[in-house]
């Protein structure tokens, strides 16, 4: 099953900048599933690299390359349908931490409260803040 649905790929009035970022968007979404399975089976974080399946994408048998595959599966994709030929459109994979810990962060309690914190590269400050508020 394609990445993209032909009418994509045949319509030229859609930017490759913006189909790219709907092929990116997929690949967190199949990120995220995975994250929120590992975690409805094994109720904890997972403190390690988690595979962003993309067109360079090589699994292993590690637990979350087999749940990422899993999705893959049940979506009808592979690693190479990341590769859309009619677009010349190519997005890779790659590896991401799945859960971080955070190292730098400073707070100011008073009338309102004041966060300074540093993210590395794919953590979204928006969940740092959820997750805070539970």
């Amino acid at each position: 099953m394609p990445i993209l649905p032909p009418s994509y790929k045949e319509d030229s009035c859609v930017p490759k900048q913006q189909l790219r970022f709907l092929v990116n968007a997929y690949q967190s979404l199949i990120f995220n599933q995975a994250l929120n399975a590992y975690i409805d089976k094994y109720n904890k974080p997972y403190f390690a690299a988690a595979p962003l399946v993309g067109y360079n994408t090589r699994f292993t048998s590690g637990i979350m390359d087999n749940i990422v595959k899993n999705i893959c599966g049940k979506e009808s994709i592979t690693a190479a349908d990341f590769r859309i030929n009619e677009l010349m459109m190519t997005c890779l994979g790659g590896n991401r931490q799945a859960f971080i810990r955070l190292s730098e962060i400073d707070y100011t309690l008073g009338r309102d409260v004041k966060l300074a914190f540093t993210l590395p590269k794919g953590s979204y400050a928006t969940v740092l803040l959820r997750e805070i508020q539970k």
